[in-house]
């Protein structure tokens, strides 16, 4: 009866027996109530109340209203099939670059570099430190002036990494 219960309302992925012990060692299968009435359990479909401004498009979302003085952030990406790269001289490509205000790298993260779903099992690199190893392999980042950074190209940046 409890399997029935709970049929259908959790997860699968989970592993139903954990969940089943855990509902008998609080309240046994005696204390089970009785179903719902058809559309008033978990999973029945209801009104979404952003449903409408999501199909006509009048929906507004973070991305959809940046504030007048905020920077942005550009990913530089390797435009090269595995290749080795060393990060050259940021002090210069800042100075000859106004409106450019920082360029992080690996060496700008904090303790590890890396990222992931799941904190324990992070194992993606934020940066690539000498070696893309694949184009599209992020490299850096350039934070700035909203109009610098939406009209650069990122082939100026390839200058300012140097064939290791």
């Amino acid at each position: 009866m409890l399997k029935d219960a709970l049929g259908g309302v959790l997860c699968r992925c989970t592993g139903y027996s954990k969940i089943i012990d855990a509902v008998l060692a609080v309240g046994g299968d005696a204390k089970i109530s009785p179903r719902p009435q058809a559309g008033q359990n978990v999973g029945s479909p209801i009104r979404h109340l952003d449903g409408q401004p999501k199909v006509n498009g009048s929906l507004i979302y973070g991305d959809d209203a940046v504030p007048q003085s905020a920077l942005l952030v550009r990913v530089i990406r390797s435009p090269h099939h595995y290749s080795s790269f060393k990060i050259g001289d940021k002090a210069g490509f800042l100075a000859s670059h106004p409106g450019v205000l920082a360029v992080l790298d690996a060496s700008d993260i904090p303790g590890r570099n890396c990222f992931g779903v799941i904190p324990p099992f992070a194992d993606q690199p934020v940066f690539a430190e000498t070696t893309a190893l694949y184009r599209g392999d992020a490299v850096a980042a350039i934070v700035g002036d909203a109009d610098v950074i939406t009209h650069f190209d990122e082939a100026e940046f390839s200058d300012h990494l140097d064939p290791a």
